[in-house]
């Protein structure tokens, strides 16, 4: 009897999509983490989707486009004594959520800040499609 490529009724590329969609949110929590961990805007940019979206409520406007994005991380990164701790990820099946810690020294007025907050990830396909930063304006060094 020939193989009809199901498993209970389900088709081989759901099934494919299914198991890669948990793995590849926790696989890419990881490597954001990694990345940022380092310092390393680019690392971090190309964890996104090309067309990915950055809001974060000390930008402007959102990041658009991953050249956007590494943008805002390589301005982030430049930052004085800048060190972002992140927290254990939680994943889901559409993406990840990661608390973190932000310190630095604002480089308008040379005094230490420490920013708490947290981003949720949108995956798709296994590349971030969106991030969405949380925490006060006011606490920001950019804002």
């Amino acid at each position: 009897m020939a193989r009809t490529g199901t498993l209970g009724g389900l088709s081989a590329a759901v099934i494919l999509a299914l198991a890669s969609c948990g793995v590849s949110s926790a696989e890419l929590s990881q490597d954001w983490v990694r990345a940022v961990e380092a310092r390393d805007a680019m690392a971090v940019s190309d964890l996104f989707a090309v067309d990915a979206r950055l809001v974060d409520p000390a930008l402007e406007s959102p990041a658009n486009g991953r050249v956007a994005i590494y943008a805002a991380y390589s301005q982030l990164f430049s930052l004085p004594d800048v060190a972002i701790v992140p927290g254990d990820p939680t994943v889901s099946r559409s993406g990840f959520t990661i608390d973190w810690v932000w310190t630095g020294v604002r480089p308008d007025t040379g005094v230490a800040y420490r920013v708490e907050g947290v981003s949720t990830f949108r995956v798709e396909n296994g590349l971030i499609t969106e991030e969405r930063a949380e925490y006060a304006v006011a606490e920001s060094p950019l804002g």
